[in-house]
């Protein structure tokens, strides 16, 4: 019991830091934030008491069936977000260009409007590569790209989260 008393410390500052790292979370203006880039985000919801959000309709990319697409998500509590994310769903995952290319722009558009700043390299080139599992920390938010395989095999999510 003692060992895990470090760990739920780390745990709760981390999640206590992330919350407090965007530097604007008014709900608002974030959902609002990709409209630039066609994602256009409905308004700021709350699900259930401490969790809400908005998103976008997926975007869809290329052809095939079910077709490439690209939502733009926003999370936190009834005040504030927290935490957002891009995510490319690549259905076709031999025919990933377009929606890399869309990604990767969202990603630098997001940056500039959360951080000020351009996305780091190893951010545009996890993305880039399709590999993901990269993060950078720009003044106090976190970037990071995640990839989750589908079980099925058939594709995967790309996710570019700013916290």
């Amino acid at each position: 019991m003692k060992s895990l008393l470090p760990l739920s410390l780390a745990l709760m500052l981390a999640s206590t830091g992330a919350a407090a790292a965007l530097p604007d979370g008014n709900p608002a203006e974030v959902c609002a934030y990709m409209t630039s880039e066609g994602l256009i985000a409905g308004e700021w919801h709350v699900r259930s008491p401490g969790e809400a959000g908005c998103s976008t309709p997926p975007k869809e990319i290329g052809g095939g069936s079910p077709p490439n697409n690209l939502v733009y998500l926003a999370d936190g509590n009834e005040t504030a977000a927290h935490t957002l994310r891009l995510a490319l769903n690549l259905n076709q995952p031999q025919a990933p260009a377009m929606g890399l290319q869309l990604l990767l722009q969202a990603s630098h558009s997001l940056s500039l409007r959360v951080t000020g700043k351009r996305l780091p390299p190893q951010i545009s080139a996890a993305i880039t590569s399709r590999l993901g599992n990269a993060s950078a920390t720009v003044g106090q938010v976190n970037i990071s790209v995640v990839r989750t395989d589908w079980a099925t095999g058939d594709g995967y999510n790309l996710q570019v989260r700013f916290e």
